[in-house]
């Protein structure tokens, strides 16, 4: 019974990793799939194209010479233009496709060096990608890689890793009995832009908190081919949230085990714990109920979620029509100057923040309580 139950908590790990992919894959965030041979990575996503009903490519990197995976140089007129590989051509005609680069920790440096630009830069040779063609890579662990090498750092911060990519005995079981196997979901998605914008805050003032966390490169080469925290990673981290939240509103099982992959997958195991847990202290109040009581609204405790819930009204406010700004502007600095009265450290510097947009309408749009003490200061410091 014992082992059973740890068969099933297996697969619901396994389940949550589907759906984190799920989500990665909403928000164009590359990814990268970390499992041992023979566990059907490649197989699954053929299968996910094709319930998708999209164009797919898989490029086994180590096969290809790094001239053809850079574009192959073809003079013309005075210079020379790159032309691309037949991949790129297939993937650019289909408005929605998938481009997927298998063992990819089997190809050399110098044929990796070319494919960096496909997924940085979203461009291969003088051709940009659709760009609503998704990356994914797929890796088999260092120790079970056939002349594998390590990923550089520069490569692997760029995608979401979900690692320990193998099905669980009891997936294999019901899949090869039944023909059904797990599949990646395909998820709805409400009000993802406020999300966004409150997965931006989030974010933003956990750095606030904890900048130290900020950057982490592992000092260990071989720890660098895993998630590490840079500000690209904590941008993807920020999307990913978006794009999660948003799937949970529109009812979509997205639980702690997809959080905590989507965390882990993009800075680290490192800071991880210590995100999650301001994630779970962290609540935004409705930008319009604070607009419209911005001296009565309930402070959070902590100076971090002060700031989150400042910096999201802000977004909020220049998210509207041009002819509302000026009004909600006013309003906010006055939230801004309530909260300065329990946290004035917070205050200025969400309040220099709010006066680089709200100066462009003059002296008038400073309300008697945000020109009063330090805030007044700022108001000058940054005219």
């Amino acid at each position: 019974m014992a082992e059973w139950e740890s068969l099933h908590a297996e697969a619901a790990e396994h389940e949550a990793r589907l759906i984190a992919f799920a989500v990665a894959f909403e928000a164009n965030i590359p990814i990268i799939i970390w499992g041992p041979p023979g566990e059907g990575k490649t197989k699954g996503l053929n299968a996910f194209a094709e319930q998708r009903k999209i164009t797919h490519k898989v490029v086994v990197i180590s096969q290809h010479d790094p001239s053809d995976l850079g574009g192959i140089p073809r003079e013309r007129g005075e210079g020379y233009t790159r032309i691309p590989p037949s991949w790129v051509l297939t993937t650019n005609a289909d408005d929605n496709s998938l481009l997927v680069f298998d063992e990819l920790n089997t190809a050399q440096p110098a044929q990796r060096t070319p494919i960096l630009a496909v997924i940085q830069e979203r461009v291969c040779g003088d051709t940009p990608l659709n760009p609503t063609t998704r990356i994914v890579a797929i890796c088999n662990p260092p120790e079970m890689a056939e002349d594998g090498w390590e990923l550089g750092a520069p490569l692997s911060n760029r995608f979401l890793h979900l690692q320990h990519w193998d099905l669980p005995t009891s997936m294999f079981i019901a899949g090869l009995t039944t023909g059904h196997w797990p599949a990646i979901p395909v998820l709805r998605f409400e009000q993802l832009e406020r999300h966004r914008a409150e997965a931006a805050a989030a974010v933003g003032s956990f750095l606030y908190r904890m900048p130290a966390l900020h950057r982490e490169m592992p000092d260990d080469p071989a720890d660098r081919q895993y998630p590490y925290s840079t500000s690209r990673s904590w941008t993807n981290l920020a999307e990913l949230l978006g794009y999660a939240w948003a799937a949970r509103t529109a009812e979509q099982d997205i639980g702690p085990a997809v959080i905590g992959l989507l965390v882990e997958g993009t800075i680290g195991v490192r800071g991880a714990p210590a995100f999650i847990e301001h994630l779970e202290t962290l609540q935004f109040p409705d930008p319009e109920q604070v607009l419209t009581n911005p001296t009565g609204w309930e402070l959070p405790e902590r100076p971090d979620l002060v700031w989150a819930v400042l910096s999201r009204i802000i977004r909020y406010v220049l998210d509207q029509p041009a002819d509302e700004q000026k009004r909600l502007l006013f309003l906010a600095g006055d939230a801004i100057a309530y909260a300065s009265e329990s946290f004035g450290d917070v205050g200025v510097t969400v309040a220099t923040e709010w006066w680089q947009h709200a100066k462009k309408y003059g002296p008038g749009i400073i309300s008697p309580a945000l020109a009063r003490g330090r805030l007044s200061a700022v108001m000058k410091l940054v005219s």
